[in-house]
């Protein structure tokens, strides 16, 4: 095999590797995923997320120079591709292009037939570090032993690549893509024959959606160590991957011969890492589809399977204990299978929810006994069972977010050209502790409530927003609100602004004096806590009403009926602006799943405004410049359409602000992206992301439309910067929502500690903390903690370690 080598390469080289490598993989009609995990977004960001992009066999050159733009850019620790050919439906999700933050990757499912087999041979190091010139040779060495020993026995010439960090073998098969386990069995045999202390053949890589590094890109694994001279180690050098070598003809190995190695195979404990069940009396293969047809040869029958994280749950129509249990829908009766081969049972049901596991074998199968091996403590029926929905008593769900974390709002965001950016430059200069984020909340806000019922979109969308900021005390969110209650009185629009509200009733009878109004509430806690605590849904709740109010603008909103009145007024299209403020804390302690589905977080603008900053000499509120004050008199004055003064105000015809054409098919691409998001969600009736995603669009028209208003006031128009920057702050919003539902949203008490618990490790340092740290912190007994441990233990949230201390190492605990 070749050497290798971490030289400098044109571009036009390296596109060209890169082009003969997925030219290698796939074949015309083919469609294929480029991913890029824990991408960074900017240099020096601490925040990660996923690139990925869907492309065809015919843009194979245009997906080249997508992957050689980003790895030029240095923010990607790798870059992949999917091994196999998936649907090319997926197209839909990035078409022939790279997105950040991607939420949807391709599952198993997603994948139409197996074409390759990929045989990884790493060298065994510490988990995060490129290898060293001395442990890639090692790693060449048993590659090319592996090589020789399957094609002594007939196997054709593989293709050959170095990866960065090891050697890949890829050998060309033509396989459906559940085939049965055969690939893992392979990969367990070749494991179990090449592996040692030195050397590792990867026996995970075995699912149909396996991806692969893209060859001719670079493996960034931890810090390069030629950049650190005197570190006296050896080099662990970040390398450019390269092909070895190509076969003049790539030959498909024949099913017998992958069947020939894979009866070598020798199959560890079903309690392990070796997804084959043996249990008691039976063994069948513990994969989707193994135990899929192990449960319908048994008479259950399997409605459907939807793939979650690491996990695959398969649905079924009634339960097998108790066949009067009958599927309502969505998951409230399925096994659960996890990659590592541990099997669940969750059943939602009232009747069923204390059925195990091993209920379900011992109903389908009269001469089952659970192996003695299992302790009868550990309930294996809940490693998984949050993602069905348990009650409180049942165990905890899947610890880490099912989503990246996109951080708070970039910076660079928080700024709208005109009107809005010349009020945050009033903020920061007059402030006493200027805040960016702060400052951008109440130009924002303002300017919403500016251009209430004065204009619209084409599809009649208003310039309503709620908008929240997430600001600790002294941090100086009093300031923004002053400044807008000092502009609002010097134009003479006073009478508009609202402080805070009890009832939604107040709400109503503010609105029904002056149609709009600006609302800038100190204590949003409250109204937050109030819909957990609305169980009765009462048309008079507060979130009810500012739900109904929020989509009520382009039309009639009818008043309750008043003690005294024969009848009930209305208000013709009514304008709401909504600029509250929380405590962090307190904001994240009212989040719930009812909070995450009725709507009304998915119309909520967060914004997280950080700490508190430098403090400096300020003039106040009273010196707001005359050009701001002069262009939101314009905006009071102003009264488009035919009907003018009291007229207008009682039934107002909004100026129509057009969308560019650049910016129409800007707005058609985000909403095809929505729509695809939404119908994944959807099909994993995933009501949360459904939630979220449904809303996207719009929330990003509206501020396309403010951002249009803020340029110029006089003749707005939604132009390609407007809808550019309003599609990235409307994905960001729902991105960032996912992502605290799945880091603060739990199913049950039992699970909500088990959340805690992972996030006091991912706050701390290398995500680890010792026990005796941890115990302090969950505050909880012993005995709770013991079972929050290992519930994560085994289900492989957490990882035991030892930490060095001054005296003897401590025991702790680290997220993987």
């Amino acid at each position: 095999m070749g050497a290798h080598c971490y030289v400098c390469m044109t571009d036009s080289v390296r596109q060209s590797d890169v082009q003969r490598f997925l030219g290698l993989l796939f074949e015309p009609g083919d469609a294929f995923e480029v991913r890029a995990p824990k991408c960074r977004e900017r240099r020096n960001s601490s925040y990660t997320s996923t690139v990925s992009g869907y492309f065809t066999s015919d843009a194979i050159d245009q997906a080249a120079a997508a992957i050689i733009e980003l790895d030029e850019s240095n923010l990607a620790p790798g870059i992949y591709v999917t091994l196999n050919p998936v649907r090319p439906d997926l197209l839909a999700r990035a078409a022939n292009r790279l997105r950040t933050r991607a939420a949807e990757t391709t599952a198993d499912c997603d994948i139409a037939h197996r074409r390759w087999l990929l045989i990884d041979v790493d060298p065994v190091r510490p988990s995060g570090v490129s290898a060293t010139d001395t442990e890639l040779a090692n790693a060449r060495e048993r590659a090319e032993a592996v090589r020789d020993f399957l094609t002594a026995l007939g196997w054709p010439a593989p293709v050959i690549a170095m990866s960065g960090n090891g050697y890949h073998l890829l050998f060309r098969i033509d396989l459906p893509a559940d085939d049965s386990g055969l690939i893992q069995r392979v990969l367990d045999a070749l494991a179990s024959r090449f592996d040692d202390d030195i050397v590792s053949v990867d026996r995970s890589v075995f699912n149909p959606a396996r991806i692969v590094k893209v060859i001719g890109t670079v493996a960034r694994k931890g810090d390069d160590l030629r950049d650190c001279p005197g570190a006296g180690v050896e080099d662990r050098p970040h390398r450019r991957s390269h092909l070895v070598d190509v076969p003049a003809t790539i030959a498909t190995v024949g099913e017998g011969q992958l069947e020939a190695v894979a009866a070598a195979a020798s199959p560890r404990d079903a309690t392990g890492a070796n997804p084959v069940a043996d249990v008691a009396n039976e063994r069948f293969p513990s994969t989707p589809s193994g135990v899929r047809a192990w449960l319908e040869a048994r008479g259950v029958a399997v409605k459907s399977e939807r793939p979650n994280g690491s996990k695959t749950m398969l649905l079924l129509e009634r339960c097998p204990v108790n066949p009067d249990i009958v599927s309502t829908g969505g998951s409230d009766i399925a096994v659960l299978v996890g990659d590592d081969g541990q099997l669940a049972y969750c059943n939602k049901h009232n009747r069923g929810q204390d059925y195990t596991w091993h209920d379900l074998r011992r109903a389908v199968d009269p001469e089952y006994a659970a192996r003695p091996a299992i302790d009868p403590q550990v309930d294996l029926s809940g490693l998984l069972g949050a993602l069905c929905g348990e009650s409180d008593r049942e165990r905890a769900g899947p610890a880490e977010p099912l989503t990246n974390d996109p951080g708070p709002l970039p910076e660079d965001m928080l700024r709208v050209p005109g009107f809005v950016n010349r009020v945050i430059d009033f903020c920061l200069d007059a402030a006493p502790y200027p805040n960016v984020a702060l400052a951008f909340c109440g130009a924002l806000a303002l300017q919403s409530f500016l251009a209430a019922r004065k204009v619209c979109t084409p599809g009649d969308l208003r310039t309503n927003i709620y908008l929240l900021a997430l600001a600790s005390s002294g941090t100086g969110k009093d300031f923004p609100r002053k400044v807008n209650s000092r502009i609002l009185f010097e134009i003479g629009e006073a009478d508009a602004l609202g402080d805070k509200f009890a009832s939604g009733e107040g709400i109503q009878d503010a609105l029904a004096r002056t149609n709009a109004m600006l609302f800038q509430n100190d204590e949003m806690d409250g109204v937050l806590r109030s819909i957990n605590l609305d169980r009765e849904n009462k048309r008079e709740s507060i979130p009810n009403i500012l739900l109904t109010l929020y989509s009520a603008a382009n039309d009639i909103y009818p008043l309750r009926v008043k003690a005294g009145q024969k009848e009930a007024g209305h208000i013709d299209q009514p304008h709401l602006t909504l600029f509250g403020t929380a405590t962090p804390q307190h904001f994240y302690e009212s989040l719930s799943q009812r909070m995450l589905t009725n709507g009304f977080f998915a119309r909520m603008i967060i914004i997280d405004v950080g700490g508190r900053r430098a403090g400096q000499m300020a003039g106040g509120v009273r010196d707001i410049p005359k050009e701001v004050i002069d262009v939101a008199g314009w905006w009071s004055e102003f009264q488009p359409g035919a009907r003018r003064g009291n007229l207008f105000k009682v039934h107002p015809e909004p100026r129509v602000v057009p969308f560019t054409s650049e910016a129409e098919k800007a707005i058609a691409s985000l909403r095809t992206t929505a729509d695809a998001e939404y119908a994944s969600a959807d099909g994993a009736n995933d009501e949360v992301a459904r939630t979220a995603w449904s809303r996207t669009c719009e929330n990003a028209i509206k501020l396309a439309l403010i951002y249009a208003c803020s340029v110029n006031y006089e003749n707005p128009s939604i132009d390609l910067p407007a809808v550019e920057w309003a599609s990235a702050f409307a994905r960001h919003q729902t991105q960032r929502q996912l992502y605290l539902a799945s880091t603060y949203v739990a199913e049950n008490p039992f699970h909500a500690e088990c959340l805690k618990f992972v996030r006091r490790l991912r706050q701390a340092p290398d995500r680890m903390m010792a026990r005796r740290e941890l115990m302090r912190a969950m505050r909880c007994k012993a005995a709770d903690f013991d079972q929050i441990v290992g519930t994560l233990l085994q289900q492989g949230d957490i990882v035991p370690v030892e930490i060095a201390t001054r005296t003897k190492n401590a025991q702790g605990y680290q997220l993987p």
